[in-house]
């Protein structure tokens, strides 16, 4: 978790893979964007049965790795973006960490577990 207490709202931070000595402290490359703001969307429809997903884009990066969107659907059917990540690997494991991420993000920024489980 970034140390985020003294940003502003709408300000983006990086989180996700720990690198020690340019080094990855993880196997495969997650690193996620998010800001207070857009995280906090979660608290306004996580009591609404609300359906949290993912979608990805690929070829928007010199490295061609996948870009993918984590995000919230509203009763009316937007979609709201709590965090992009980026990614070396296509595997369901990572992308049961980009949610594990945004969830342990939302939680430490909230002091507020997030309600919610990875049904397939």
């Amino acid at each position: 978790m970034a140390n985020t207490a003294a940003l502003p709202e709408d300000k983006a931070y990086v989180f996700g893979s720990q690198i020690s000595e340019g080094r990855l402290k993880r196997r495969g490359l997650l690193v996620g964007i998010t800001s207070k703001k857009a995280l906090g969307v979660l608290r306004y429809h996580a009591g609404d049965n609300a359906i949290i997903h993912i979608d990805g884009t690929y070829g928007v990066n010199a490295h061609r790795f996948p870009l993918y969107l984590v995000g919230v659907t509203d009763r009316a059917g937007r979609m709201h973006i709590l965090a992009a990540f980026l990614t070396d690997q296509e595997t369901e494991q990572a992308i049961e960490a980009m949610f594990r991420e945004a969830f342990a993000e939302y939680t430490a920024l909230f002091r507020q577990r997030a309600q919610a489980r990875i049904k397939y």
